[in-house]
């Protein structure tokens, strides 16, 4: 495991979780890291084994990261890893280019100033670290902003949206790592606007802000091909 694996596995050994919660990390982190590589079959029961945990929590946790587009189960107890689509990028962030602008409309209005605070903070912040750490970072900021709209559904709506696409950001971030200086200048033009309460300037620079990702990940996915 990579050293951002450690500290991520060390992170989430330090959470009380259930067997099922913390065997989707461990697995949801072996795909992001690359040690479970797009197209690769894996056995089930070898894979509990390896982690350490019975069958039963394990499939529990593959059903959800099959839901999040990570893997696919098959009837003979083996999963496939799934590769990155450009239509499943496609329409994750058709949902994004909806969901994000409106989150960040509303934390405008509704966010405490602890919330606004959080978000600053979260801006300007420089995680050191691989391409994983910087990936988190990059979440813990957006989360923020979408717990601050204060609608518990869209903030679950958009995690999910987040999860399904972190396989496709980490692969811009691992390549093309010249990019965060980018996204850490808009994080901060978005927080400014937030802290001002400036509903519309928010809008339209999260819709730009996802807008840019959603381009870079498209020209990636096309050199590859």
């Amino acid at each position: 495991m990579s050293s951002d694996g450690q500290v991520l596995s060390a992170r989430r050994a330090r959470v009380v979780m259930t067997k099922s919660e913390w065997a989707y990390e461990e697995v949801r982190g072996m795909i992001l890291e690359g040690s479970l590589k797009p197209g690769a079959t894996v056995n089930q029961e070898e894979l509990a084994a390896g982690l350490g945990i019975s069958v039963t929590p394990l499939r529990e946790a593959l059903r959800r990261l099959e839901g999040e587009g990570f893997a696919t189960l098959n009837a003979h107890r083996t999963l496939t890893i799934n590769g990155l689509s450009a239509q499943e990028l496609e329409d994750v962030y058709a949902m994004r280019l909806l969901l994000d602008p409106l989150a960040v409309s509303l934390a405008t209005q509704r966010m405490t100033e602890d919330q606004a605070a959080i978000i600053t903070r979260l801006a300007k912040a420089r995680p050191r670290g691989g391409p994983t750490v910087v990936l988190a970072a990059n979440r813990e900021f957006h989360r923020a902003v979408y717990a601050a709209s204060g609608n518990s559904f869209l903030t679950r709506t958009l995690d999910q949206l987040w999860s399904a696409a972190d396989r496709y950001r980490l692969a811009l971030i691992t390549e093309h790592g010249s990019v965060i200086t980018r996204v850490d200048a808009e994080h901060m033009e978005i927080a400014e606007a937030v802290a001002s309460r400036h509903a519309a300037q928010a809008e339209a620079l999260m819709r730009k802000h996802v807008g840019t990702t959603l381009d870079w990940i498209k020209e990636l996915l096309e050199a590859r091909a």
